[in-house]
C-alpha cells in the first residue's frame, strides 16, 4: 500500500512493456544492420576488399540474429524491411569478393560500369568508395 492506497494490476500496461521489450530486439538488430552498412559504403575501395571476410561474418551473424527473433515479430512490417537488408547485402557481398580479386583488371571495372549503366573510376581512385559501386 503506497499512499494509503491499494495495489492494483493493469493487465494493459503489463501487455505494452512486452510489446515494447520486442520492439526493442527488433529495433536494436535494425539499427545494428543499417549502423553497419552505412559505415561500409563510406569504406574506401582498398578497405573494402582488406574487409570483406569480416563483413560477410557480420551479416552472417546478423541473419542468425534475425532468425532468432521471436516469431510474433514476423508480422512486423520493419521485421520484412530488416530481413529483406541482410538478405539484398548478402547477395552483393560474393559479388564484392569477386571484384575485389587481384585478377580484376581496368578493363572489367569498365565492363562493370557498362552493365551498371554508370561511370567511375577505381583503378588508381583511392577515393572510390564503396556506396559509388553500390
Amino acid at each position: 500500500v503506497l499512499f494509503a492506497l491499494p495495489h492494483q494490476e493493469y493487465p494493459g500496461l503489463e501487455k505494452a512493456k512486452k510489446e515494447i521489450k520486442l520492439a526493442s530486439l527488433l529495433y536494436d538488430l535494425y539499427a545494428d544492420v543499417i549502423r553497419s552498412i552505412n559505415d561500409w559504403k563510406l569504406m574506401v575501395w582498398e578497405a573494402v576488399t582488406c574487409n570483406i571476410s569480416e563483413m560477410s561474418d557480420v551479416m552472417e551473424s546478423y541473419a542468425n540474429r534475425c532468425k532468432k527473433l521471436p516469431g510474433k515479430l514476423r508480422e512486423y512490417e520493419s521485421f520484412s524491411q530488416l530481413n529483406r537488408e541482410i538478405n539484398d547485402f548478402q547477395t552483393i557481398l560474393p559479388l564484392l569478393r569477386e571484384l575485389s580479386k587481384d585478377s580484376i583488371k581496368a578493363r572489367h571495372w569498365e565492363d562493370v560500369a557498362v552493365a551498371c549503366n554508370a561511370k567511375f573510376d577505381v583503378v588508381g581512385n583511392a577515393d572510390f568508395k564503396l556506396e559509388t559501386l553500390l
